[in-house]
């Protein structure tokens, strides 16, 4: 619980700076300023992900067995509702609801004896897993914002 307030917090003032940036980039003539703004909103978002992983509070809340089974599936079904009734199954909505998904079938399988320890057994040493791993979500997540940069101005000089 501790570790996700933290990332909460740093990732709605992550947020809150690549609103910002964008909103100052848009009229800039510049381009040397885009270019300055778009790399301090890329540094802050690899210290954010790299932090979210190395920090660690005492604050823990344990779910164990039927509760976090339950606990998991309420929250899914809320996610549910949420995603059909208010997002109406807009692109980002349906992406977030698929992450959720998998994230919430996961938390299931880890709670079930049969699957548990086929879920949780690690295939490499977690200090060799992490730096594999938080190269390859910075270089996607990085792939999928200049696509999606691409994309929407592809489409704006379309019209």
């Amino acid at each position: 619980m501790g570790n996700l307030a933290i990332m909460a917090i740093l990732g709605l003032a992550f947020a809150l700076l690549v609103l910002r940036l964008i909103n100052q980039s848009i009229y800039q003539e510049r381009r040397a300023f885009k270019i300055l703004g778009y790399g301090i909103g890329m540094v802050a978002f690899i210290i954010i992900s790299i932090g979210g992983i190395f920090i660690k509070t005492p604050v823990v809340l344990h779910l164990n067995g039927w509760i976090g089974i339950s606990v998991i599936a309420a929250l899914f079904i809320f996610a549910t509702y949420l995603y059909i009734k208010v997002f109406h199954h807009d692109l980002p909505a349906t992406i977030i609801y698929a992450v959720i998904g998998i994230y919430a079938l996961l938390g299931i399988g880890t709670r079930l004896p049969v699957v548990d320890e086929w879920l949780t057994k690690p295939l490499l040493p977690k200090s060799l897993f992490l730096w594999i791993m938080i190269p390859l979500c910075i270089i996607a997540a990085l792939i999928g914002g200049f696509g999606t940069y691409y994309l929407l101005t592809k489409n704006d000089t379309k019209k």
